[in-house]
């Protein structure tokens, strides 16, 4: 994405693998039980300090050096998304659906997006694939977490004083981190890790 206009995107770095666990990561717990076997609902996103994931619909903070995998994490997937984040990136994402949550009909239909006015629509946009990846913003991931079956955050090691998004809590009750990797300086001056989190059975 050079996608300083995703605002809420998760960039995931290129030495990690799609499925779960970091290689040079440290693998916390599992829990295979709390995912889906057959749809995995997946939130991602970029978090500094506070929970804070944007500013005025744009990042925090870009690490461009995400950009490789994020790609390979949501190529031929569902991306759901909300009409603010849409109209921040300008066009559907290539080799992806972008299932635009909107109530405003005005919105341009463009091939590789469908419009739908709530989330069961959302869902039934994407009942015939397996991973779905929701990517903001904050109204969304909001909606979206209950439903959740995994939470895919870089965590950024700074403070954002000026955010205006946050993503929701992440409940000890309800979930569980099951891979944490290393923390990485970005060639943008930020500390940062991956960890994934899976909803406790």
């Amino acid at each position: 994405m050079l996608l300083q206009s995703l605002g809420i995107y998760y960039l995931c770095p290129s030495n990690y693998a799609q499925s779960a666990y970091p290689r040079n990561g440290k693998p916390i717990a599992q829990d295979n039980t709390a995912m889906s076997q057959e749809q995995d609902i997946i939130l991602i996103a970029v978090m500094a300090a506070g929970r804070a994931i944007g500013y005025r619909n744009g990042l925090l903070c870009h690490l461009p050096e995400d950009l490789r995998h994020f790609r390979k994490l949501t190529m031929g997937h569902h991306i759901i998304m909300g009409r603010k984040t849409y109209e921040s990136i300008g066009t559907p994402l290539p080799g992806r659906i972008s299932v635009v949550m909107s109530h405003h009909e005005t919105l341009e239909r463009q091939s590789g997006m469908r419009l739908v006015h709530s989330w069961e629509e959302a869902l039934q946009a994407c009942e015939e694939d397996s991973a779905i990846y929701v990517v903001g913003g904050a109204q969304i991931y909001e909606l979206a977490m209950p439903h959740a079956t995994k939470i895919i955050l870089t965590r950024m090691d700074k403070d954002f004083p000026v955010a205006d998004a946050f993503f929701p809590e992440i409940k000890e009750r309800e979930w569980v981190r099951t891979a944490e990797g290393p923390w990485q300086e970005s060639i943008a001056g930020v500390r940062y890790r991956i960890e994934e989190y899976t909803r406790k059975a």
